[in-house]
């Protein structure tokens, strides 16, 4: 893009009408270099997860076992409420 601003500066051809569009393309060109680089980065992550998440979730239920023993099993006092999903 900055080639083609320079080459039509050369040519005297970039008017005010021009350079408002060229600048409006580089925008979104970049956001789109942006949204690439994000949905790349989101997809290195779900891949990390996938593959590290049964070792991860297999061990959830053994860590919380240990906190409550270690806590004595807070739930038997009255403000106490503990939400479990597995």
């Amino acid at each position: 893009m900055d080639v083609l601003k320079d080459q039509l500066t050369e040519k005297g051809w970039l008017s005010p009408d021009i350079e408002e569009i060229l600048q409006r393309v580089i925008l979104s060109v970049n956001r789109f270099k942006n949204t690439v680089a994000h949905l790349t980065e989101i997809s290195r992550l779900q891949k990390d997860f996938n593959e590290e998440a049964p070792e991860v979730v297999s061990n959830v239920k053994e860590i919380y076992e240990d906190i409550m023993a270690d806590l004595d099993y807070p739930t038997k006092q009255k403000a106490c409420f503990i939400k479990t999903d597995f």
